[in-house]
């Protein structure tokens, strides 16, 4: 997050080389299949300005076999939060071999030193990859978010309605199936609760 406003979203970094490569361009180039890609869940710190969170994304090999190498970060230390913010979270790499229903890291499956960096490791046709990106950390004290936005951030998945109310201290109430509001006055007494 920054000081005026929220981190964004799967953000590469300028100087990084991991391109946001759209599913269509990267099927048609190279021999996987996209099982899922989103948004990474309850990745961005939270604060008065949330971190950006970052992207999941599951991948089938549809080759006999491919080499995989990893040099990725954030996976032990989480970014961290500012001025009362709080961590991002980490990343994580995984896999799951074919006929197996386990995710696991590289170093539980073929020994390597680092479970995120490592090179030459040879995959088989039907193991799948997990990666997700770790999210960034927040900026400012949680309590200090406006209520507005926190009603926002559950709207759109951000947040659930259990950390809207536990963590930025404002509360929702449901007006109808999975329709929240504010509740301005439970709001302003959890907020002046310390």
């Amino acid at each position: 997050a920054k000081a005026e406003s929220d981190g964004n979203h799967t953000q590469c970094p300028i100087n990084g080389n991991c391109r946001n490569t759209p599913v269509e361009v990267f099927e048609t180039r190279y021999p996987w299949l996209t099982k899922t890609y989103k948004i990474a869940p309850e990745s961005g710190g939270h604060g008065r300005h949330r971190g950006g969170s970052g992207s999941w994304r599951e991948m089938e090999a549809l080759a006999p076999e491919i080499t995989v190498s990893s040099f990725m970060d954030r996976h032990e230390t989480r970014a961290w939060g500012l001025i009362g913010g709080a961590e991002g979270a980490s990343g994580q790499l995984r896999i799951r071999k074919k006929g197996d229903d386990s995710w696991r890291t590289f170093s539980e499956v073929y020994g390597t030193v680092s479970p995120n960096k490592f090179a030459d490791i040879q995959i088989q046709e039907g193991d799948q990859i997990r990666i997700v990106s770790p999210g960034g950390g927040g900026y400012g004290p949680p309590g200090e978010r406006d209520p507005e936005r926190v009603l926002e951030d559950v709207r759109e998945g951000f947040l659930t309605v259990d950390e809207a109310r536990d963590v930025y201290h404002v509360v929702l109430i449901e007006e109808g199936k999975g329709n929240w509001e504010l509740d301005p006055a439970a709001t302003d007494q959890a907020r002046r609760v310390p």
